[in-house]
């Protein structure tokens, strides 16, 4: 599996992913966008680069982290909500760093009782401060030594926007609702309806991350007005959370044959309006 290109195309034209057929995906998206997330590709990046650290907060999908924690991988917490994640998505404790700018006595000890395997510091205050509330739990100083962190770009061909063509000119806009942070100026995109003898080039993505509703590119290829287009995404695995009442754009983690959509993150705190 090519980590950087987690979108396929079978025999007959159609366009797969880990071995399903995105129209699969598209028949239920009913007109809405969604990035499209390949356990594969995340698999194969983390086994290519080995055991590092990531943070909690850049992997938006919790289901992803439990992939990377199943991969070998650390995770760094940043806050108290972090620790309930990396908990939930299963790293165990010696994988577990407690870290981040912010590392006041409420985050401190709420990381040692979940349990920890490294507590970072920027001077000798600090480590005195954890090893303060360490031993209110009964415990020293926990001295398990992080690997190194993980590239902010390593993820980067692990998913694909799928978007739909809103008009049929040079350049197209496509759907895109969620604002795209780390878009790639160049990528191929393909269709997942509408095929074409020629393969589509998008080449100027440029911008893309500074819009929050429609995308202006070039794509270089036949195209027509309600067509679907699979663009990579740069910032495969770290989406903006949305609002807590916002259940559109999808995200959607296919894993193998199978595919399921992944709930919305919530801001820690805020409540759910969905019915």
């Amino acid at each position: 599996m090519d980590a950087a290109a987690p979108f396929s195309r079978a025999p007959d034209g159609r366009l797969v992913v880990d071995a399903v057929d995105v129209g699969e995906i598209v028949e239920q998206l009913e007109g809405r966008s969604a990035v499209v997330i390949s356990e594969l590709a995340v698999r194969a990046v983390a086994r290519a680069q080995g055991e590092r650290v990531i943070d909690a907060g850049d992997v938006d999908a919790d289901d992803v982290l439990a992939l990377l924690a199943a991969e070998g991988w650390w995770c760094r917490a940043r806050s108290s909500h972090d620790v309930e994640r990396i908990g939930r998505a299963g790293f165990p404790t010696e994988r577990r760093v407690a870290g981040g700018g912010v590392r006041d006595d409420g985050f401190l000890k709420d990381a040692l009782d979940s349990g920890v395997g490294a507590i970072e510091h920027h001077d000798e205050t600090e480590r005195a401060n954890a090893e303060r509330i360490a031993a209110v739990f009964g415990g020293s100083w926990p001295d398990a030594a992080p690997p190194p962190d993980a590239a902010l770009d390593s993820f980067a061909g692990c998913a694909g926007l799928l978007a739909a063509v809103l008009r049929a000119t040079d350049p197209l806009a496509i759907d895109a609702p969620w604002p795209l942070v780390a878009a790639p100026t160049s990528a191929t995109a393909a269709w997942t309806l509408a095929l074409s003898d020629a393969e589509p080039q998008a080449t100027s993505l440029a911008g893309l991350g500074a819009v929050r509703t429609l995308t202006d590119f070039e794509l270089h290829g036949d195209a027509a007005r309600g067509d679907w287009l699979a663009i990579p995404v740069a910032d495969a695995l770290r989406p903006p959370r949305v609002n807590a009442s916002q259940v559109l754009p999808q995200r959607v983690l296919v894993r193998g044959a199978l595919w399921r959509f992944l709930p919305p993150a919530r801001w820690p705190g805020v409540e759910s309006n969905e019915a």
